[in-house]
């Protein structure tokens, strides 16, 4: 083998595709966590930037750990700037997924 035949990769399109094959192969169906693991680690299109994509996922789950924390808080004006403060927090995770998926 010579240098040239080790250092050529898979493209990300030609694993995921490679992937797909081994799972419809496999012949088992996944279950709804596995795929929703899936849907959730990596963006949909292959080229995108995966560390971005699970950021702004982490960021989503924060957003909507806030949003029920401002039902336990008591009925005041404060409530209300930590529910503008979930929803750009929000916001920002909308940016950052979409950010990933145009890498």
């Amino acid at each position: 083998m010579s240098n040239r035949d080790r250092t050529e990769r898979l493209s990300p399109r030609e694993t995921q595709e490679i992937r797909k094959k081994l799972r419809e192969l496999d012949g088992k169906r996944e279950s709804a966590w596995t795929r929703i693991g899936r849907v959730v680690s990596y963006p949909p299109s292959p080229s995108g930037n995966v560390k971005r994509y699970r950021f702004g996922v982490a960021l989503l789950l924060l957003a909507i750990f806030q949003m029920l924390l401002v039902a336990v808080l008591p009925e005041d004006h404060r409530r209300w700037l930590f529910a503008g403060f979930a929803f750009l927090t929000a916001a920002v995770a909308a940016w950052q997924i979409d950010m990933a998926k145009t890498r």
